[in-house]
């Protein structure tokens, strides 16, 4: 095989949509564009996309190329990766509704399914208690973050042979090994466990598993569907052609013929793979099935009690939670919105079914280091009015995709903006009568960008959005000569070099504010100081955190004040400070000091770059002593979405007035991420 005929370029081919529902109709031309501008960023020649509206398909469509000379279809075929797991769930759904298998029946040992696999002495007795609503449920027991994923183990001495491990093979082997937790306890992501329930398929019918399901979704005319092949020269012209976009360019073949391959043909499993990652189909079929689980669909595929079944919250889970994963499905918004993702070497790809009544399929031929796919249509179906998702306040006000307005024009929030495009934002901004409430910096090689929100105010404040460290004290001089203290400060690395953002505010009359601000003071230093500066009575409103070559440095803001009139003097809050924790840690903080501390308000958040790793930089400040804040603060929050799921959630939160208190993005392996907190409001709204 030639490694090399994988090398097109993204750009070789027009990535407009190639056949007609799009021409003539602008607003389905918005959400082409935001298909093909993904795709250009992502690296990606190709892609199917289906959209039903209350399960009648209303788009369909093919973008890029398939192959040389040859252009996507919307019914061209594609690897679906791990959606097949949806497909083996429906099988089994539909074995349990012929009574033919039980949900909670054993797997293994003399009393399962599969009696012939049985734990061995150095195995884990445990596996006797997995059932197939376990393996459905990935609660059988298999960590992978643990141990590994077993699908993608070499067993070449211990099965003796080369190529890849038979199933059979597989199973025997993991009889004589360990759990990681026991079976139904929680769940763990296995493509093991569906390729046991493929196994399970086979042994109840009598039949390969490739053919009991390809038989069961023809007759209801789910078609054409297949399980992919490794080598490129046994596909059919039907299916489109599989791209790397990634380093390595080559892997090792798993046929040792073969020697190098280009990954998406040969360095993976294909055959023996369907019941967990190795089926093939179209994005309209797809949908077709997604519909016909729609309680009431007169094409059902599935009784009421399966379905219920299938979508219901495991016992494992809390009742509080409002995602959780269902039987072959991720379900979301409480039960009201369910799909699947899937990705491998040369595909990525989603179907959802949205609580607003849309389902859509999209279909890449390349791998997304950006898996959001669901932001992004989301955000892509939001331009089409009188569709659900519709959000009809678009940005008007500033005219930029990167900026959202709230549809009281009370607060804007820019996204992303360039440095070198600051200075006339800010101006364009002021002139419109908003000031800076939040600023957040992101250093991506040679550039920054900025997150700023936005609110209308009538105090007067300008901001500096470059100023070297060492011209802090001189800026922060000049400006109290002209009456002005630093309301916000933002520290980034420009070019190896630590740089400010400072917007200084009016300050009030008769009111004496003492200001202690410093820059690029080492992490043990600032602890220092900042304990002996609350000790004095002076609170940390900014603790801007950078890491250079993994050593964080701290640029921080310290305000004191004293009012003129001593009768009207309170008690200093309490404050809590964290200037390198993760954002797992971040969250159980987060609901801690709102929840089972008292009255806290989150007063500072920067997540931020720290080498390999994302670190958070928070404080929160006690309001007991403040007399008029009766209630505790509400807080909604996202984070680690990209950027167009994030935009559809702000255009969304925006919609609905909810005040965004904080915005800052980072990078995770290579892919600009958000983290916001909203602040008050109906965060119900928020889908």
């Amino acid at each position: 095989m030639d490694v090399t005929d994988h090398t097109y370029s993204v750009l070789s081919g027009s990535l407009c949509g190639n056949e007609s529902p799009s021409q003539g109709c602008p607003q389905m031309e918005k959400f082409s564009h935001v298909i093909t501008t993904f795709m250009k960023e992502q690296g990606i020649p190709g892609a199917s996309v289906a959209i039903s509206k209350n399960g009648q398909l209303v788009y369909k469509q093919g973008y890029g190329i398939s192959g040389a000379g040859r252009r996507v279809q919307s019914d061209s075929l594609f690897r679906i990766a791990s959606i097949s797991k949806s497909l083996t769930a429906i099988c089994i759904l539909r074995l349990y509704e012929e009574k033919k298998l039980g949900l909670d029946a054993t797997v293994f040992g003399h009393k399962g399914v599969l009696s012939w696999y049985r734990p061995s002495g150095k195995g884990d007795k445990r596996l006797r208690l997995i059932t197939v609503r376990h393996l459905l449920q990935h609660s059988a027991g298999w960590d992978r973050d643990q141990v590994g994923d077993p699908v993608f183990w070499r067993l070449e001495k211990i099965t003796g042979h080369r190529g890849p491990t038979k199933t059979d093979e597989l199973i025997s082997y993991m009889m004589t090994r360990k759990l990681q937790f026991s079976p139904g306890k929680r769940h763990s992501y296995s493509n093991f466990g569906y390729l046991v329930l493929g196994a399970i398929i086979e042994a109840v019918t009598g039949t390969s598993y490739e053919e009991y399901v390809t038989q069961l979704f023809s007759e209801r005319g789910f078609s054409p569907m297949k399980i992919g092949r490794e080598k490129k020269d046994v596909e059919q012209s039907d299916e489109v052609e599989y791209f790397h976009n990634q380093d390595p360019v080559v892997y090792p073949s798993i046929f040792e013929e073969d020697g190098l391959v280009s990954p998406p043909y040969g360095s993976f499993a294909m055959t023996g793979t369907g019941a967990y990652g190795g089926w093939v189909t179209s994005a309209p079929v797809l949908i077709s099935v997604v519909n016909s689980l729609e309680p009431g669909a007169g094409n059902s595929i599935l009784t009421a009690d399966s379905l219920r079944q299938m979508f219901a919250r495991p016992n494992y889970e809390s009742s509080v939670v409002r995602s959780w994963y269902g039987l072959g499905w991720d379900i979301q918004d409480a039960g009201g919105s369910w799909g699947h993702t899937g990705a491998m070497e040369g595909t990525s790809c989603t179907v959802m079914r949205h609580q607003c009544g849309l389902s859509w399929a999209v279909l890449f031929n390349a791998w997304a280091k950006d898996m959001d796919i669901d932001g992004m249509i989301k955000y892509g179906l939001s331009y089409i009015d009188e569709w659900p998702l519709w959000q009809p306040r678009l940005m008007e006000t500033t005219g930029s995709p990167t900026q959202i307005v709230s549809a009281d024009s009370e607060e804007v929030v820019g996204v992303l903006i360039p440095l070198t495009d600051v200075k006339q934002h800010n101006n364009k901004m002021r002139s419109w009568g908003y000031s800076p409430k939040n600023i957040n910096a992101l250093s991506d090689t040679n550039d920054v960008f900025f997150n700023i929100v936005w609110r209308k105010s009538l105090h007067s404040s300008y901001l500096l959005s470059h100023v070297p460290c060492q011209d802090l004290k001189t800026e922060v001089t000049q400006g109290k000569e002209q009456g002005y203290s630093v309301d916000l400060m933002e520290a980034y690395d420009y070019r190896g070099e630590t740089f400010l953002a400072l917007n200084f505010e009016k300050m009030i009359a008769d009111v004496n504010k003492l200001q202690i601000i410093y820059c690029d003071k080492a992490a043990s230093e600032h602890e220092a100081l900042r304990a002996s500066y609350q000790k004095d009575g002076f609170l940390l409103v900014g603790q801007s955190v950078i890491s250079q070559d993994g050593v964080p440095k701290v640029s921080a803001v310290f305000n004191k004040v004293v009012p003129t009139n001593t009768s009207t003097a309170k008690q200093s809050p309490v404050q809590r400070s964290f200037y390198r924790i993760t954002p797992c840690n971040f969250t159980y903080e987060l609901g801690r000091f709102g929840v089972n501390l008292g009255s806290f308000e989150l007063t500072y958040l920067k997540f931020y770059n720290d080498v390999d790793n994302v670190s958070v930089s928070a404080v929160w400040t006690s309001q007991k002593a403040n007399a008029a804040c009766k209630q505790q603060t509400s807080y909604y929050h996202r984070q680690d979405v990209s950027l167009y799921g994030f935009l559809y959630e702000m255009r969304e939160s925006a919609a609905n007035n909810l005040r965004t208190r904080f915005v800052c993005s980072y990078k995770m392996e290579g892919v600009i991420n958000f983290a916001v907190i909203w602040q008050g409001g109906n965060v119900e709204k928020l889908s």
